[in-house]
């Protein structure tokens, strides 16, 4: 891989990167509706699905940014990345609200071992 084309993929992650945290956190917003109509949710229920991926993020940034400093920020940007990736998938399977809403916790810290690491 030449110089040019690995600072090209270096800039293309940071910028996805960078776009998948706020990304992550506004899309669920769009699916409410259909998330409460399929699970028969009220609005309670539903506001934690919406806060849970933030409350998450924003709790992990600070252990995660350090855990990047001791262990590494290209290991922790690849976890995150896998786990990111591991529970959308696990979303899809989402048998009840309780699930859902767990899975978006672990979607939040990926998120934040994401956000922390992308532009460093």
């Amino acid at each position: 891989m030449t110089e040019a084309s690995f600072k090209r993929t270096v800039l293309f992650v940071a910028a996805a990167a960078s776009f998948l945290g706020p990304f992550m956190i506004s899309t669920v917003n769009i699916a409410l509706p259909a998330i409460g109509q399929y699970f028969g949710a009220d609005a309670v229920t539903l506001g934690w699905v919406a806060t849970s991926y933030m409350l998450a993020t924003v709790v992990a940034l600070v252990p995660v940014g350090k855990a990047a400093d001791i262990a590494g920020r290209r290991k922790v940007f690849a976890l995150g990345a896998a786990i990111v990736a591991l529970f959308n998938i696990l979303v899809l399977f989402s048998i009840n609200l309780s699930f859902l809403i767990i899975c978006r916790v672990f979607q939040g810290i990926g998120g934040a071992m994401i956000v922390t690491t992308s532009v460093a």
